[in-house]
């Protein structure tokens, strides 16, 4: 849409930045075995978690048809959330009865929960976060899932390849390919090894991402920069 303005090749990129200083505060003083007592999520389990308003364009349905397909052993070790769910919407109804068709040890390890701003417990409690996304820009979720070091496995969609690398601070899957989607968690849940460094990788690469306060400066020099610009003429 803007190409046509990129003429004299001014255009630059200026990513969203990660404030910490809010994280951090909405964390307060709580731990997370609190959380996940909360939660009811048991030392030994595996906590699988997703954030975002329930639609088409976030996908979430994948996640439920990969936990359909995937072995029946796996639910020993782990749990599922989903935050974010509008119950009004078609596509969240849709969703509850894709998990209401699940076999019951499979669905009684799905718990979905409405939009809510108290997100940090439940990214505090998981292990493994999924981003199941159509369409995204350079979404926050990706950096709080970094923030809290959880293993990520996402879409390749737009900006999120720029946050996280495949095999390396995330696991790739494609949109709508649910069957790879499951391998992925799979791979995670068995190898403990592999989601801790995933894990790890994704809080240095966070890091290495501007900050909140940097990103604020990008925009003032942009500003500064056309202001004068703008005199000059």
């Amino acid at each position: 849409v803007y190409e046509p303005l990129n003429s004299n090749n001014n255009f630059m990129t200026i990513h969203n930045g990660f404030d910490e200083k809010v994280n951090l505060k909405r964390i307060g003083n709580t731990t997370r075995d609190e959380n996940r007592k909360s939660l009811n999520i048991e030392e030994h389990e595996i906590y699988i978690l997703i954030v975002g308003t329930v639609c088409d364009r976030k996908g979430q349905k994948d996640l439920i048809q990969a936990l359909d397909i995937l072995d029946d052993e796996l639910f020993n070790h782990i749990k599922i959330g989903i935050v974010g769910d509008r119950p009004s919407i078609p596509y969240s109804q849709e969703l509850h009865q894709l998990v209401e068709r699940l076999p019951e040890p499979k669905r009684n390890t799905v718990k979905i929960f409405p939009e809510t701003k108290d997100v940090s417990r439940f990214y505090q409690s998981a292990d493994i976060f999924v981003c199941s996304s159509r369409i995204e820009s350079f979404p926050k979720v990706i950096q709080e899932a970094m923030y809290f070091e959880n293993a990520i496995i996402t879409t390749p969609v737009f900006g999120i390849v720029e946050q996280v690398k495949d095999e390396v601070s995330s696991l790739y899957y494609s949109p709508g390919d649910y069957e790879q989607l499951a391998n992925q968690i799979t791979r995670l849940v068995a190898d403990e090894s592999l989601r801790k460094t995933i894990a790890s990788n994704g809080k240095i690469a966070l890091g290495i991402l501007p900050t909140f306060e940097e990103v604020t400066k990008m925009y003032e020099d942009v500003f500064v920069e056309a202001w004068w610009s703008g005199e000059s003429r």
